[in-house]
């Protein structure tokens, strides 16, 4: 452990500091369900159980292609950061203790898949829906470019029944066309052969 005392300098701001933490905290709640509300339907996002808070030291996501998603955020100047790239039974301290014969599969996975966005109470509505854009421009690219070829499959079956029922519409207007153009040539004709008659 460390033996970290305050100073009598670093005290009085932190006293200063407290006065607003509470709204520090409320804000930083408005972030993170900002974040989940435009994040939910295309990335895993995080789940507070009901009647529980949290401070929210970081706001942690999990995608399968975390690499390629963070290199196209950090293309766009956005930080994103991984703190846990290694499970806690990968790390060198804990070599010496056994583990279970599989091994620590989720905590594995998760290490190769986590990682933050940028988090903090003074965030400006407009910098979050940037980063939000970012981060579904960057997930779109992953997902629908690289390796994920079923959701290409699902656009491309939704793509193929938008051109079935355009292909049905030209056909159904083809062919009311065709019906008025007959009809039009049946009265037509009936009204030549009326002024025949006469």
């Amino acid at each position: 452990g460390v033996n970290s005392r305050l100073d009598t300098i670093q005290a009085a701001i932190l006293l200063e500091k407290m006065k607003i933490f509470p709204k520090e905290l409320e804000r930083k709640q408005w972030l993170a369900d900002f974040y989940s509300q435009k994040l939910t339907d295309v990335i895993s996002t995080p789940y507070i159980l009901e009647h529980n808070t949290t401070s929210w030291a970081q706001y942690t996501l999990m995608h399968k292609q975390r690499d390629k998603v963070v290199n196209r955020l950090s293309a766009s100047s956005i930080p994103a950061a991984i703190y846990y790239p290694k499970a806690l039974t990968q790390q060198p301290a804990y070599k010496q203790y056994p583990t279970l014969l599989k091994g620590t599969p989720v905590s594995e996975f998760l290490s190769q898949s986590v990682f933050s966005i940028p988090m903090h109470p003074y965030m400006s509505e407009s910098d979050a829906n940037h980063i939000i854009s970012t981060l579904h421009g960057a997930i779109w690219y992953c997902d629908l470019i690289l390796n994920n070829h079923i959701v290409f499959l699902v656009y491309l079956w939704k793509f193929c029944i938008f051109l079935n029922f355009l292909k049905r519409c030209i056909y159904q207007s083809t062919t009311l066309m065709s019906a008025k153009i007959k009809m039009s040539n049946t009265l037509t004709m009936r009204i030549s052969r009326s002024s025949l008659g006469k």
